[in-house]
């Protein structure tokens, strides 16, 4: 299925998380503000406590859920979920990778940093 505009989604049961931290997490009302619509007014759908059951129940065809890039790039790759709409939305939300910048670098943290950059960039 494809859906023309993000404000067909309104008509679709949408796949909700509840986090532990929502402040970290996008939800559905973050996603139809960040393109300037506003959210349905009932929460359609149904809520998971963890996002790998959202993705599970997409997988399922039980709704539409947020898709995270790094976690689902290679499930619509595949085939098996289906970018219902080409709008991402860019959020300064991610995992950050922090050490005092007066102390010198540990050989071993070097190495784990260099790791973990080489295996988040982009491929």
């Amino acid at each position: 299925p494809h859906v023309a505009r993000p404000d067909h989604l309104h008509a679709l049961p949408l796949l909700h998380v509840q986090p532990t931290r929502p402040e970290r997490w996008l939800s559905w009302a973050g996603w139809f503000d960040a393109h300037g619509l506003d959210a349905p007014a009932a929460a359609r759908g149904v809520t998971f406590n963890s996002y790998a059951l959202v993705i599970h129940a997409a997988l399922l065809g039980e709704g539409v859920a947020l898709g995270w890039s790094p976690l689902v790039d290679e499930l619509v790759a595949s085939g098996q979920l289906v970018k219902l709409v080409d709008a991402p939305v860019v959020t300064s939300r991610g995992y950050f990778l922090v050490r005092p910048p007066q102390r010198p670098e540990p050989d071993a943290t070097h190495v784990f940093r260099r790791w973990l950059l080489d295996a988040c960039a982009p491929a």
